[in-house]
């Protein structure tokens, strides 16, 4: 064979085969195409179905709620009805009530004209009645008025003393209060102090800042000439009598120059001055044992020396008489006898600041 044939040969087995599968690809798609179709069928059948079945529904769901709401509107209907029929119950009460009132009113007004009148006539009684006590209470009414003032008079005047001693009673207790409550300076035994006219004082007794006095021994003799020198015109007799009496109202007695003549003239110079007296036997043990002297010195000190001499003490012993000597003992002696005065004052501690 020629090559033309063969080349005719190939060509028509190409196209042979081209065809064939052209065949099987148009068979495939037919039936695909069958396959979809059916398919589609279906489907639309089954939406037929769903959508008959959505009708139905729907349909059933109108025709419940259309009873729903005619069973609403019923009910509606019967509360309305019921309202209705209420109103009309309470509008017949209220009437029933307004004919009772007016009932009531006229009633009323009936008896209070009957109580009016019967007032009326009753007051006319009563006046004449107040009329004829009148008198009589007004000569009582002025009888208890009497009484009355005179009782508040006395009831005023006895308020008013009760006020006064009441106030009085007040300053006292402040008074007494501000004193417990004060604190004054404190002393010792052996302080020396001066005071306002200059002259010294020793402290013979310890005092607290309680106490608002202090005892104080003068330092000298009194210069009781005032001539400036301490001689035997300056001592004086404890008594004219051979008696140990300390009495301030017998002008013989040593006593009497120191509560009047003495006291007189240095009140003149200081200032809260309470009580004038001599050392006693006992407060000058006292003092030489707080200070520790000996019974007996060489060398003088505040409470005994050579200037000082011999000086009274008031003796705490009934029926003896002391003096202190230069060298600091004390021994008995008699009253007539002369001595220095040295006193011993009691002042106040306000008068020291």
């Amino acid at each position: 064979m020629s090559e033309k044939e063969n080349l005719k040969k190939r060509i028509n087995i190409k196209n042979k085969k081209d065809a064939i599968k052209k065949l099987s690809q148009t068979t495939k798609k037919t039936k695909q195409s069958k396959k979809t179709l059916s398919n589609k069928k279906v489907i639309a059948h089954e939406n037929k179905k769903t959508s008959s079945k959505s009708i139905k529904d729907k349909k059933e769901n109108i025709i419940l709620h259309n009873t729903e709401i005619d069973k609403k509107n019923t009910n509606k209907e019967k509360t309305n009805s019921k309202k209705t029929t209420k109103n009309k119950k309470v509008e017949n009460s209220k009437n029933n009530i307004k004919t009772i009132v007016k009932k009531e009113n006229n009633e009323n007004i009936k008896q209070n004209k009957i109580k009016r009148i019967s007032n009326n006539l009753g007051n006319k009684l009563k006046d004449k009645i107040f009329e004829e006590l009148k008198d009589e209470d007004l000569k009582k009414s002025t009888k208890d008025n009497k009484k009355t003032t005179k009782k508040s008079k006395l009831i005023i005047f006895l308020f008013i003393c009760i006020v006064i001693i009441g106030i009085v009673i007040f300053v006292k207790k402040n008074n007494i209060i501000d004193e417990e409550l004060k604190k004054y300076k404190e002393f010792s035994i052996g302080e020396k102090v001066i005071l306002s006219d200059n002259s010294i004082w020793y402290v013979i007794e310890n005092s607290s800042s309680n106490t608002k006095t202090v005892k104080l021994l003068k330092e000298n003799q009194i210069d009781i000439n005032n001539d400036g020198k301490f001689d035997n015109n300056d001592k004086m007799k404890f008594y004219n009598k051979n008696e140990y009496l300390f009495d301030s109202s017998d002008k013989a007695s040593i006593a009497y120059y120191l509560n009047n003549e003495y006291k007189k003239s240095i009140s003149e110079k200081i200032d809260g001055i309470e009580a004038i007296h001599l050392l006693t036997s006992k407060e000058y043990v006292n003092i030489r044992e707080k200070m520790g002297y000996d019974y007996e010195w060489t060398t003088g000190n505040w409470l005994a020396n050579e200037s000082l001499g011999t000086w009274w003490l008031d003796s705490s012993q009934n029926g003896k008489i002391y003096v202190v000597n230069i060298i600091g003992s004390y021994k008995l002696s008699n009253a007539t006898e002369v001595n220095y005065v040295r006193p011993v004052i009691t002042v106040n501690k306000d008068s020291l600041e």
